[in-house]
């Protein structure tokens, strides 16, 4: 009886210790997605772990009249997808810092990445630049699913032009397609599979075109209350009913995959 008090204790206390770092790096990530005041800039974003730890990010850097932005999803989900993901959005960071073009600072997350990810795990990524005063955008795809430009009623497609982050090694910035156009009073969206792999009411997946449908229904003046409208209708479609799991996020909050999105346009 003694040692299976002991062994109980010991149990209890691994489990508290577990959950308390595991609460200490969901801190860490949330303070690693942005925080600033956004009003002032035509961008919004948001990020809703499936779980604890979420695999995928979004990102902006603001450089005078240029915002930097980025949105990714990391292969596999929890603690070691978050600790990739840390990495990953630092190397956005210190490279938009140094104004690269948006291929560019792929380049350099791939092969950074390529060289320290732990086997078997890669990057789905897009990285791209508005410029407030030309009305501008740069972006470049790898492996995510495609960024979509709307105008008007009609959605243009910016699909993936290679592998994802750290697969493969690439020599230069060629690797990954620069595509440039105006927003021209339009919107440009991002988003991770969480959207499109959503099932709908005849468990079929939405796909792009029910992402593009989701976007016009809820279609807005404010960019944060067309993207809010958009993710709650997906959030409340993906979550797992009848599911029993115990952890720091309780059972009806947990998600078939994480959503994440963000919106660039007034």
């Amino acid at each position: 009886m003694d040692k299976l008090e002991q062994s109980e204790k010991q149990k209890n206390k691994w489990k508290n210790r577990v959950s308390s770092e595991i609460k200490l790096a969901m801190n860490v990530q949330k303070r690693l997605m942005p925080n600033r005041d956004l009003s002032n800039y035509p961008i919004y974003g948001l990020n809703i772990p499936a779980r604890e730890i979420s695999g995928d990010f979004y990102d902006f850097y603001f450089h005078d009249d240029l915002v930097y932005f980025t949105l990714s999803d990391v292969s596999g989900k929890g603690v070691n997808a978050g600790m990739v993901m840390a990495k990953a959005i630092t190397l956005f960071k210190i490279f938009s810092r140094l104004k690269f073009k948006p291929n560019e600072i792929l380049l350099e997350m791939n092969n950074d990445l390529n060289e320290t990810n732990p086997r078997g795990i890669f990057v789905t990524s897009i990285v791209g630049c508005y410029n407030l005063k030309t009305d501008i955008i740069e972006l470049a795809n790898a492996g995510h699913q495609p960024a979509l430009l709307k105008q008007g009623k009609n959605f243009i497609e910016f699909p993936s032009s290679s592998t994802p982050l750290a697969v493969v090694k690439h020599k230069n910035a060629n690797a990954y397609k620069l595509e440039s156009f105006k927003l021209d009073a339009g919107r440009v969206y991002c988003f991770t599979d969480g959207f499109s792999e959503c099932l709908d009411e005849n468990k079929n997946e939405i796909g792009i075109d029910g992402v593009k449908d989701l976007l016009t229904v809820h279609q807005n003046q404010s960019l944060k209350k067309e993207l809010d409208k958009s993710t709650e209708e997906i959030r409340i479609k993906s979550l797992k009913k009848n599911y029993k799991e115990t952890g720091i996020k309780s059972n009806n909050n947990i998600l078939e995959d994480d959503l994440t999105i963000i919106g660039i346009g007034k």
